[in-house]
């Protein structure tokens, strides 16, 4: 079994935006393994910074396709 991966904003933008590096190509191989996860609060940061409505549809997307995990009180 492949281990599951909480994936920070950061790599998730360097992954969105095609930056060159180790982040975005950990990202690309955690989407393509179906290892990949987020959370509420790396939904929010994407949101905040999504300039454009392009933007926010590739988000969109994003988001009905990678599990969220919730995040709890004592997180």
């Amino acid at each position: 079994m492949n281990s599951r991966m909480l994936i920070d904003t950061s790599a998730w933008i360097d992954f969105l935006r095609g930056r060159a590096g180790a982040l975005g190509d950990a990202v690309e191989r955690a989407l393509s393994h179906d290892t990949a996860l987020m959370c509420g609060v790396v939904i929010a940061e994407l949101l905040q910074g999504a300039k454009g409505k392009k933007e926010k549809q590739q988000l969109g997307f994003l988001f009905a396709n990678v599990e969220c995990l919730p995040v709890l009180p004592d997180d």
